[in-house]
């Protein structure tokens, strides 16, 4: 009698089991997770992935991607009409940046859909750490396109828990800095950076976007590269560059690298807000 209620029973799982169970029966949020893990390895043929990417979608698209890169990614005026036009004003790795951050925006408004948010906080800031982290990190000798995404994506996590626990992760979500795991913990037994580091392993994203999102809270002389530059991006992106001698330390810039980081996420800010509110 024992063992066969034993064997009827569910087998446990853990919180970070769960999430990814609430991603996976999300086939929308689903589905956009793995063409966004499609356009993180993006590097040769770009420009037949992001057009194979959108085609579904094709004009909003291409209307997307523009202002993403006029106002968010600062450049001064790409016809939005044209993916083409897009392509021969900035050159194709940085439409594919804008692509990929067009479907971590689509992630972050699914997500907070059923909380009853729009999930724009979250993908505010999670563009400005983006931004915090491409310039950083060419001074680091990481390319480009993946410096942009170990910033973009390092509170992946935060949509996981979304679609997990929906309304009482609303305040998380909506918040304008990256939250508290400890915090998270106490009150739901996870937080955002072992949801985040469940959620790539689901989905195949590459190992240091992994590292990224799982440490980025880390101490900074524990934690691999990836993550020590996600984490001087998040810091210096939420302190509005008061963290600049905390982040060189980090990072082993020096004082000109992170100027201009601090005056991308500037631009990238002013920008958002134009486009976003």
């Amino acid at each position: 009698m024992h063992s066969s209620r034993l064997a009827q029973d569910p087998v446990p799982r853990s919180p970070a089991e769960m999430v990814v169970d609430a991603v996976r029966q999300h086939r929308r949020l689903d589905g956009l997770l793995d063409r966004l893990r499609l356009l993180t390895e993006v590097r040769e043929g770009a420009e037949y992935c992001v057009e194979r990417m959108i085609h579904a979608e094709q004009d909003r698209a291409k209307v997307t991607l523009a202002l993403l890169n006029a106002g968010a990614l600062g450049v001064p005026a790409v016809d939005s009409s044209s993916l083409g036009g897009a392509a021969e004003a900035l050159g194709w790795p940085t439409v594919v940046q804008a692509s990929i951050a067009v479907l971590f925006l689509a992630s972050c408004r699914e997500a907070a859909r059923e909380s009853g948010s729009d999930g724009m906080e979250l993908f505010k800031r999670s563009m400005l750490c983006g931004v915090s982290s491409r310039g950083l990190g060419a001074a680091m000798g990481i390319e480009e396109s993946e410096s942009f995404c170990l910033g973009l994506l390092q509170d992946v996590g935060v949509i996981g828990m979304s679609a997990w626990v929906a309304g009482d992760y609303r305040r998380f979500l909506d918040s304008p800095q990256s939250p508290d795991p400890e915090t998270e913990r106490g009150e739901l037994g996870i937080d955002h950076t072992q949801a985040g580091l469940a959620l790539l392993i689901y989905r195949g994203f590459g190992a240091r976007l992994c590292e990224a999102a799982a440490f980025h809270h880390g101490h900074p002389e524990r934690i691999s590269t990836s993550a020590r530059l996600a984490s001087a991006a998040w810091r210096l992106t939420e302190s509005n560059g008061d963290n600049a001698s905390l982040c060189a330390r980090i990072l082993g810039v020096d004082a000109q690298v992170l100027d201009q980081a601090i005056g991308a996420v500037g631009s990238a800010r002013a920008g958002i807000t134009r486009l976003f509110g």
